[in-house]
């Protein structure tokens, strides 16, 4: 009960009234992506919930009749689409059909026509590869292509010409097959060197059964 005094110093005597104690105001932080319902009390909780993408995504439910006009809908657009397709790709078939006859060998496998190297080109990938036995370390086929467009001679002119330029794998094959050309090479040079220390070793016992 509360007590008032008014201008006229005569006490008026008021009920009191008992306010219900509000809760706390929760949820505050709704989740900015459309259609997540999602709430959080605490910002923190929203930017967490933000960051790692956990989106909750409810469809308003929607009458019975709506929703079986809707599927109604869908369908006879999916129908439309479908039956619209298949006459554009019979009417294309039927255009290349008639309009282009395939060539005598088209199924054949193509060859790729295989680069000859010049003798320039040559010259300079060999003391590239020479290079790199002398000093231990490979060169980089991608690094010597690049090399290649600006290499200049003793007169600051470029030494090679545009349709003289290689790829890298074109340099790679060449290190390659220079590889295997001077193993085979070394192999031939012991042969002959162990049939030549033979062919010693033969005649010295020949002369001394002689002698």
């Amino acid at each position: 009960m509360n007590t008032v005094a008014n201008w006229t110093n005569s006490i008026v005597v008021l009920p009191s009234i008992n306010m219900p104690k509000t809760n706390a105001i929760k949820d505050l932080f709704y989740c900015p992506n459309e259609g997540c319902v999602r709430t959080f009390s605490r910002n923190s909780s929203l930017d967490q919930h933000v960051m790692l993408g956990f989106c909750d995504f409810r469809q308003e439910k929607q009458p019975l009749s709506d929703k079986a006009k809707s599927m109604y809908a869908e369908k006879v657009k999916e129908s439309a689409s479908f039956a619209g397709s298949i006459t554009l790709a019979s009417d294309n078939t039927q255009s290349e059909s008639s309009s282009s006859e395939l060539e005598q060998g088209w199924a054949l496998k193509f060859r790729k026509s295989q680069v000859q190297f010049s003798v320039h080109q040559k010259e300079y990938l060999i003391q590239k590869f020479d290079k790199g036995n002398q000093t231990g370390r490979k060169e980089d086929p991608v690094v010597v292509a690049d090399e290649m467009r600006n290499e200049k001679t003793v007169t600051g002119k470029y030494r090679f010409s545009r349709n003289e330029y290689l790829t890298a794998q074109q340099i790679t094959s060449f290190f390659s097959r220079e590889v295997q050309k001077r193993k085979k090479m070394d192999s031939n040079d012991f042969t002959a060197a162990v049939e030549e220390d033979n062919k010693s070793n033969l005649k010295k016992v020949i002369l001394q059964k002689i002698s």
